[in-house]
């Protein structure tokens, strides 16, 4: 039995760019956070104070002008590894993964869990109902809550 983990988005994007504060960004290259100490602006639609628009806008067009003159197309960032650092003067980015360090370890150790990018709005033709059944019935919650999620345990079923 094989068991495969996946979600929509399985890492964001660090952006520093030298001496100019880092940027949060997700997968396709769009600014979600900018971080300057002590500030700390959401994209894309900062809080209500003047401020935090004001430095948004400010990060936001320097973003855009310094990846232009870099010649680096965000939307393009890529890594062959979870762990990799991309070089790109005057930006080094690096992945920031969403899947919990257990989960890829797990998946490390165990060549039958893998671990991907795939919507669940998107059906995947070559899982039959009875293969999802099958895993839901060989999974048993640990009843480790985490925030808002636990961890799923799945044994292969008895045959």
């Amino acid at each position: 039995m094989t068991l495969h983990a996946s979600d929509q988005t399985v890492h964001l994007v660090e952006a520093v760019i030298n001496d100019d504060g880092v940027y949060v960004l997700d997968p396709g290259g769009d600014p979600l956070q900018y971080i300057a100490p002590p500030f700390v602006v959401r994209f894309p639609e900062p809080a209500p104070f003047a401020v935090n628009r004001i430095i948004a806008a400010i990060a936001r067009r320097r973003l855009g002008s310094r990846a232009r003159q870099a010649g680096i197309d965000l939307t393009t960032i890529r890594f062959d590894a979870a762990n990799d650092s991309l070089r790109r003067p005057p930006f080094t980015f690096r992945p920031l993964p969403l899947v919990h360090p257990r989960a890829r370890a797990l998946a490390r150790e165990h060549p039958k869990l893998t671990l991907g990018q795939h919507s669940v709005f998107v059906i995947d033709r070559h899982l039959a109902a009875s293969e999802v059944e099958s895993i839901a019935a060989a999974c048993r919650f640990s009843g480790e809550a985490t925030g808002s999620s636990q961890w799923a345990i799945c044994e292969p079923a008895a045959r």
